[in-house]
């Protein structure tokens, strides 16, 4: 057993939170220790146990698990030393945190030692430990195929000592620091030498805390959720201090709050991971306090832009950020915490994708541009002009005027302008990004008047026009509700329809986002219909600027968010209707863009890559052409190459099925329309398995379902987390009802029906035959 008493501040446990990253195009799967109990210390294995503690003369401590991962490239793979918290050991990094670890390309080592530490001596027990564990990976990294000059140190909270003096040691292989609840209060005595460890010569760091300060956090922060706890982010903010004192705040980010917010232990590891790879990183540029107009998240923090010079100084690449909006207080108080609202939590660096990638066998054409990217907190989708007020429930929607001053910013600083007709930029973005270029780059285009000026915005034609059949085409298709109720409506059309406004919240209007020709054509005296110029169907006849649409025929933000088809759906006849309705609703939608309806001459014509994918966004290696991406078409359409001018108006059409439907048929990645559900087949599975289906009707079936409760859920049916709850609860009716509903078609009736499945699964309704 340990001597000493035990830190009461020290962390216990592990949470564990499922998350695959992607990293290269490689998903690992299913990550378990490679192998576990390696003894550093050159002894055997034969008395290790499973779990510690471990006593401070047992050399059994002296032992470490370790986590291969397979490298990209035959490259050597990165380590990632972890040493855990008082009470745990070395185990305790389980195969979801490997999992966040292993996607963003590293190896682990997480090593043993003074299991719980007690007192200054044990610390220096640890110290001395990690010496052993460092010798053992420099002489045995070749052979287990582990880069021996690219180490990240981490450590949870008693983890964060044992290792503070290896990783500000200035060993050149160490190229960062990644630490969870690091330095407790327990370890902070009297001279305590931790702030005097960090140099001029330390790595990079991110600290982050479970507990959270007010911010700026004082020394006399009073964390929550839990203000006893003593992983006090306030031990952190000491150490960004020093950091900034050696005028290196660049190279350490501290976030707090990860239990207030929902956040894992390691889920700013990938990002903090790619900062680290120097070779296509884009460093944060914070907008300065003095900015006006503009320049806020919603918070209040600044916003910023991240920029990678290129080695042509006149092709630029700016992208638009998506992630939604909100417009009711409630959905903008869940955001407004997030990366959605705030820059607080900004990482320092992040990597290029699509045409802001610097590999040119990956991104040919548009690989030595100066790459922007354009972080996405204003929830309005680049487009909005409020500024704080209690119209806006004390949030700032500035979207259009930070793009704004970050544009004129990038002019002033770093080479965005016209002196002569050689610039070109692409200014691109994915979702509320897409329409946020859309919206924003005909005044770019007025702003650098002699330079060529061009968008190819992603998943940002939102949203088409209903079909005739089915609403006025000012509005958007009906939502499933209604579809699958043979009603006609959503909630925008409602709301009109009772003689309601929406509200201009974001002050979209004002700030220029919206053509003066179209507010024009819906705002007068009678009708104030602003919010039908925020569809791109329609504001697309007023953009002066070339465009590249890239977008999906099947939307899934569209069908399943805001249309609320549900996916986990037993019997899926309704939904391919609906999935059929919305795709066609699209097509019509794109005709305009096809037939060049615009107001204004264009150099040349647009372009669409409208892949029929389920998706919302078109991922790389969706193909409509075989083998010939968007990237290479867009990059022909831009510059007018001409090699692939035959694929710069692609809408891809697939055979009807069998009942008559257009349905998603690429055969990208996820882009069908899957049935059943993943949950439904385990769900049946599990249902079927206990019998329930041979109940005599529905009745008893459900009573089934109720008594075996325990035995279906271990069969696998069952919620991730309590907000699907009541999902799996309506799926395991859905079972029981089919198997019991009775077809009206059936009994000498069915010469009235046209289908049979216009007939079966309608026993609710009681609609007759």
């Amino acid at each position: 057993m340990s001597t000493g008493a035990r830190f009461d501040a020290f962390g216990v446990g592990v949470t564990a939170m499922m998350m695959m990253m992607m990293v290269a195009g490689r998903v690992v799967e299913a990550t378990t220790w490679t192998e576990k109990f390696i003894p550093y210390n050159g002894g055997d294995d034969s008395s290790f146990g499973d779990f510690g503690p471990y006593g401070l003369t047992d050399p059994s401590r002296q032992h470490l698990h370790l986590l291969q991962t397979p490298s990209s490239n035959d490259k050597l793979s990165p380590v990632f030393f972890w040493s855990h918290a008082n009470g745990g050991d070395a185990i305790d990094v389980d195969s979801s945190y490997l999992e966040i670890l292993a996607n963003s390309g590293y190896s682990v080592i997480s090593w043993e030692s003074v299991s719980l530490v007690g007192s200054p001596e044990d610390i220096g027990v640890c110290w001395s430990d990690f010496k052993l564990v460092w010798e053992w990976f420099h002489a045995n990294a070749a052979q287990l195929n582990l880069d021996p000059n690219s180490v990240v140190i981490g450590g949870r909270s008693r983890g964060s000592a044992c290792s503070w003096p290896m990783a500000h040691s200035q060993k050149p292989e160490i190229k960062g620091i990644y630490m969870y609840n690091a330095l407790p209060n327990g370890v902070w005595v009297v001279d305590s030498p931790w702030v005097e460890y960090v140099t001029s010569g330390s790595p990079p760091a991110h600290l982050v805390y479970g507990q959270e300060c007010e911010k700026p956090i004082m020394s006399d922060c009073e964390p929550s959720p839990d203000r006893n706890d003593g992983h006090n982010p306030r031990n952190g903010q000491k150490i960004v201090d020093r950091y900034t004192d050696l005028n290196m705040a660049s190279t350490i980010r501290l976030t707090d709050g990860l239990k207030n917010y929902g956040i894992g232990i390691f889920d700013r590891f990938p990002a903090f991971a790619a900062s680290l790879d120097n070779d296509d990183h884009m460093v944060y540029v914070p907008l300065p306090d003095s900015t006006t107009p503009g320049g806020h998240c919603m918070d209040g923090s600044m916003t910023g832009y991240y920029i990678r010079k290129g080695s042509d100084p006149n092709l630029f690449v700016i992208y638009l950020q998506g992630g939604g909006s909100c417009t009711d207080p409630v959905k903008c108080n869940a955001r407004v915490n997030t990366n959605l609202g705030s820059s607080i939590n900004y990482p320092l660096t992040r990597k290029g994708i699509t045409f802001q990638n610097a590999a040119c066998n990956k991104n040919p054409l548009f690989c030595k541009a100066s790459a922007v990217f354009i972080p996405y907190c204003s929830s309005d989708g680049h487009m909005g002009t409020a500024a704080k007020s209690d119209e806006s429930w004390g949030y700032y929607f500035e979207g259009r005027l930070n793009f704004k001053a970050i544009t004129e910013r990038l002019a002033s600083e770093n080479g965005l302008h016209d002196t002569n007709d050689e610039m070109m930029v692409l200014v691109t973005g994915n979702s509320a990004g897409g329409r946020g270029a859309l919206m924003n780059v005909d005044w770019l285009q007025e702003q650098l008047p002699l330079a060529t000026v061009k968008t190819a915005p992603d998943a940002g034609w939102s949203e088409p026009s209903a079909l005739a059949e089915d609403l006025p085409p000012l509005y958007p298709p009906s939502n499933y509700a209604n579809f699958a109720a043979g009603t006609h409506g959503n909630d925008l059309y409602d709301l009109i329809q009772e003689g309601g406004e929406l509200v201009d919240v974001h002050k979209i209007q004002r700030g220029g986002a919206l053509s003066a020709e179209c507010l024009e054509k819906y705002v007068n005296e009678t009708h104030n219909l602003w919010w039908a110029c925020t569809s791109n169907e329609r504001a697309y006849q007023y953009i002066k600027a070339p465009i590249f649409n890239i977008h999906t025929l099947y939307d899934e933000l569209h069908i399943y968010k805001k249309a609320e088809v549900p996916k986990d759906i037993v019997d899926p006849t309704i939904a391919r209707k609906y999935i059929d309705m919305y795709g066609k609703a699209v097509l019509l939608s794109l005709e305009k863009l096809l037939n060049n309806e615009h107001d204004t001459v264009k150099a040349h014509p647009d372009g669409v890559f409208a892949a029929s994918c389920l998706k919302h966004g078109t991922a790389n290696d969706v193909t409509i052409a075989p083998g010939i991406s968007k990237i290479d078409i867009v990059g022909d359409w831009f510059f007018q190459v001409g090699e692939l001018a035959e694929y710069h108006r692609q809408i891809e059409q697939c055979p009807d099925t069998e009942d008559g439907l257009q349905l998603p048929c690429n055969p990208g990645n996820n882009c069908q329309f899957q049935f059943p559900s993943p949950l439904v087949k385990a769900c049946t599975r599990a249902i079927t398995d206990v019998g329930c289906l041979n109940s005599p009707n529905e009745e008893k079936c459900n009573e089934c379902l109720s008594k075996n409760r325990d035995a279906i859920i271990k069969g696998g049916c069952t919620a991730k987390d309590k907000k699907n709850e009541e999902n799996v609860m309506r799926v395991a009716m859905e079972i029981c009802e089919l198997q019991y509903v009775v077809d009206p078609c059936e009994n000498g009736k069915k010469k009235e029906c046209k289908k049979k499945n216009e007939c079966v699964y309608m026993k609710k309704k009681k609609m007759p035959c």
